[in-house]
Order: C-alpha cells, then sequence, then structure tokens
C-alpha cells in the first residue's frame, strides 16, 4: 500500500510541478502576493499609468519598445493625451477606437495597427482609445471621459471575446495573478437591489503603501475571482488529494461561459445600453465590434462555436438599439490560423490587423464622407 501511495504522490506531483501550476485555476496566496508590494512599485504606477477615475491609462509621450512573443521587436508611441500614435498623414478625423490591448494593438508596431489600416481604407486618421488590460467597462468610462471634447462622427467600441472575465473584476492580479498591473484596481459594474451600478475605482489615492492596502481589502469584498479562488485547488502534500480537489474543481466549480451567466451578461448588457445611449446624446454612429479570443479562435476551428455568439446572437433580437451597428469579425471568412502573432496565441497579427480594419471599413462604409472613401487602401488580406 505504501508503494503505491508513493506512486500516487509521484504521479500527482508531476501533474501539478509540469501541467497544472502554468494554469490560471490554482489557488493563488493573495496574502504573500500583497505583502511583496513595494512602496517603489506604487510610486511607479502613480507617476506612470494612475488614473483616479478609469484605474489606469496609457502613459502620454511615450515611446516603448519590446519583444513581441513572435521574437520580434515592435514599438507603441502615445501622444500627449495617452492616445496611441496614428502615422497616417490625414488631419481629418471622423473615427475613435476604444478597447484593450487588442485595440491598442499590443506586439505590432504604430502602422500595423487595425486602426492604422483603416485609416488608410478611410482616409480619416482614426483616433486609438485602446487600453492594455483595459475591461469593456474601463473603455466604456474611457468614451464618456472624452466627450464631447474628442467626439467623433463614428465610435467603434470594441469587445475582445474574453473581456466579460474583466466586467467580473476589480483587482486585476485577482483576475491574472501573472499580470504586470500588480497595482491595477479598476472601477466595476455591481447589482444593487436590482439595478446594475458602478462601484468606484478602490485606490483612491496611489501616494503609498497604506492606499495600496485599503484598495486591496475592498475590492475582496466585490471581485468574483478573489471570492472563486477559495475553491482552487492548492499544489501540496498530499498530492494525491490536492489532484482530487483540482479535478472537482475542474468538473464543477470552475465557472463556464460567463456569457452564458447572467451575473455577468448584465453587465455587458448594460454597457451596450449605455454605448447607445451615448451615441444618441453626442450624434455618433456607434459601432460594437467583437474580436475573437485565441480560445474562440480554436473552439470556432473545431466545431464552429465560441464563447460570445450566442450573447451576440441574443443582443441582435433586441429592437431598444436601433442605432447599434454589431459586428462580428467569426461571420467573415479569413484563416484563424494567421491572425494571431503565432497560431493561436499571442495578439493580432499585422494580417490579423488588416482583417479587423476591412471588417470595420465595410460596416461604416455607407455612413463616411464620400471624399473620404480613399484610393490608399490596402488591398483584402484574403
Amino acid at each position: 500500500m505504501a508503494g503505491v501511495f508513493v506512486v500516487g504522490e509521484v504521479v500527482s506531483y508531476v501533474g501539478f510541478a509540469l501541467v497544472l501550476n502554468k494554469t490560471m485555476f490554482m489557488h493563488v496566496d493573495f496574502e504573500a502576493f500583497k505583502a511583496a508590494i513595494t512602496q517603489e512599485k506604487v510610486t511607479e504606477f502613480r507617476d506612470r499609468n494612475y488614473d483616479r477615475e478609469l484605474g489606469w491609462r496609457m502613459s502620454s509621450n511615450a515611446v516603448l519598445t519590446e519583444r513581441a512573443s513572435d521574437g520580434k521587436l515592435f514599438t507603441i508611441t502615445t501622444d500627449d493625451r495617452g492616445a496611441r500614435f496614428n502615422p497616417h498623414p490625414s488631419s481629418t478625423v471622423v473615427i475613435s477606437v476604444y478597447g484593450d490591448s487588442f485595440t491598442l494593438c499590443s506586439e505590432v508596431n504604430d502602422d500595423e495597427t487595425w486602426p492604422f489600416y483603416l485609416s488608410e481604407l478611410s482616409g480619416s486618421r482614426v483616433e486609438n482609445w485602446g487600453v492594455a488590460g483595459y475591461g469593456t467597462d474601463q473603455a466604456l468610462l474611457r468614451l464618456q471621459h472624452n466627450l464631447p471634447e474628442h467626439r467623433t462622427e463614428i465610435v467603434v467600441l470594441a469587445v475582445f471575446g474574453e473581456n466579460i472575465k474583466r466586467l467580473m473584476n476589480v483587482y486585476r492580479p485577482f483576475y491574472y495573478s501573472r499580470s504586470r498591473g500588480q497595482v491595477s484596481f479598476k472601477p466595476m459594474l455591481a447589482e444593487n437591489n436590482g439595478k446594475i451600478e458602478w462601484l468606484p475605482n478602490p485606490l483612491t489615492a496611489a501616494d503609498g503603501l497604506d492606499d495600496y492596502y485599503r484598495a486591496f481589502d475592498r475590492a475582496k469584498e466585490h471581485d468574483f475571482w478573489y471570492a472563486l479562488n477559495d475553491r482552487r485547488p492548492r499544489g501540496r502534500f498530499p498530492f494525491t488529494l490536492a489532484l482530487l480537489q483540482a479535478t472537482r474543481y475542474v468538473l464543477f466549480d470552475r465557472p463556464g461561459n460567463l456569457y452564458e451567466v447572467e451575473q455577468a451578461s448584465r453587465k455587458m448588457d448594460h454597457i451596450v445600453e449605455e454605448f447607445a445611449a451615448l451615441s444618441e446624446r453626442h450624434r455618433f454612429t456607434p459601432v460594437l465590434l467583437f474580436i475573437p479570443s485565441e480560445n474562440d479562435l480554436l473552439v470556432y476551428g473545431k466545431n464552429g462555436d465560441y464563447s460570445y455568439r450566442g450573447y451576440l446572437a441574443r443582443l441582435r433580437t433586441r429592437t431598444d438599439l436601433p442605432s447599434l451597428r454589431m459586428l462580428d469579425l467569426l461571420e467573415r471568412p479569413f484563416e484563424i490560423e494567421r491572425f494571431n502573432l503565432r497560431p493561436f496565441a499571442g495578439h493580432a497579427s499585422p494580417h490579423g490587423n488588416q482583417i479587423v480594419a476591412r471588417a470595420v471599413f465595410e460596416a461604416i462604409e455607407d455612413v463616411l464622407p464620400e471624399a473620404m472613401r480613399v484610393v490608399s487602401a490596402p488591398e483584402n488580406p484574403d
């Protein structure tokens, strides 16, 4: 019996060491995580990215060069407002876009983003207000913050397929513990007596560790992923028992498709409704763009399904959103394995960004001034 136990422990330990510890469903010791945050980290975040209303923002007048997941160097440049620089020469601005890093277009150069390619197609220098790590809730707030000063005739709100998970999150590491944003807190929509309301950013100041500790404790009260962490398996002795706990978590406790969970989908509904209301109030054409995640692409390639498909189908049956143009990238034919920098991994490649740009252009072409349907449009990537 002892031999069987030892073999079971060895197999279970190897399972945790080689596979499970590399996934996002293992328990995280957030008290240890909290203790590792230093004054220097808080100060750096305050000086570079902190925004009391939105949580964080892109640094202004920045030039950031890094190595992408495909091994190539790329550079992100921002202007004095913290928007991504668009090198298109047009001085006409008709379109602006909001979203996360798939709107910012991380891992590619300034002239390889889909807003740049959309500029070539439309003749408008597209303003790119995407911010890495943003939830769709923050993207909406950024739009609200920009109006009316930075109003454009057409506004694209991009929803990356995974974004609904961020709607359940207040402190970025509670959702993704390996995030660079170790001091990144955000506002979140929450239900109160049957109504969806905003919970403000719990980090009301970022001057010292006490500010961080207070925000950390507030975030714990509302963050879906922090609550879920208690049910996640712990990779510790006895590993055989831990492996059984991991199996139970995967089969019964791990959340499924949040687009099918009312608590999450109601938040997305609220964002969509607010986006439509803003378009009426400020008289712009609203475009709701869904960009598939890597997992969406994988599942779509296997069986034609993906996370937000049912949600978007339901959204399209609503009769109270007549002005909203809804665009699903996966309703267009393209080579899905070429969309990301590596097959089903990393951010969108320049090729993938051209696919996004053409899809958006075709969705808005009828509302562009005739003179702006420009000559310099790149060829259809497929």
